[in-house]
């Protein structure tokens, strides 16, 4: 049986034509065609608006405020009932400042207000949750502290209006609920 050998040039046509035939039935890509990039995704802006910000974080931080008191009110029971409304670090502390009332024996009796609230920053923050930072102005005039027998325990001079900066965040799994992440007495000028 004979062998047959093909030309070099002949095996070299054969191979360009087989790439050329492949090129215009778009089995293989143009030597002048570039991938054309998936466009990102950017995710839709939770607040249109400065203005729609500031209102959601009162919202938040007035519900937040509200089952605060209901615990120190109860002298600090339960204070799981704040899980939903803080971040799992702002948890952490507040169960501890609760178990600290508990201890005291201490009960809140009024409520805890604010006003004056005004937008500070509204960002993209840790793991691309929304921050919103605002400025309020507590008001605990009208809290006061029993002991377990019934007793004012409030403390004498006790500021009525604090300064407060709080941050909340966007809730890992319900991204239009906001979360107290961190309030703290405000170190500038006293706005209030």
């Amino acid at each position: 049986m004979r062998t047959v050998r093909w030309p070099r040039r002949r095996a070299i046509a054969v191979a360009a034509a087989a790439l050329l035939l492949a090129t215009l039935t778009g089995c293989a890509p143009s030597p002048t065609s570039r991938p054309t990039p998936t466009p990102t995704p950017h995710p839709t802006p939770i607040f249109s608006s400065d203005k729609e910000a500031l209102a959601a974080a009162t919202k938040a931080y007035a519900a937040y405020l509200k089952v605060s008191d209901e615990i120190a009110h109860d002298g600090g029971a339960r204070p799981e009932r704040i899980k939903d409304f803080v971040t799992p670090e702002q948890y952490a502390s507040q169960t501890k400042d609760f178990e600290s009332f508990r201890a005291k024996g201490y009960f809140a009796d009024g409520s805890t207000t604010f006003d004056s609230a005004r937008l500070q920053h509204r960002s993209t923050g840790r793991s691309s949750a929304v921050e919103i930072g605002i400025y309020v102005c507590l008001d605990v005039s009208a809290v006061r502290l029993t002991n377990s027998s019934g007793d004012n325990v409030t403390p004498t001079g006790r500021p009525e209006r604090l300064p407060l900066e709080v941050v909340l965040v966007t809730a890992q799994r319900d991204a239009n609920r906001l979360l107290v992440d961190e309030s703290k007495l405000w170190s500038g000028k006293n706005f209030c």
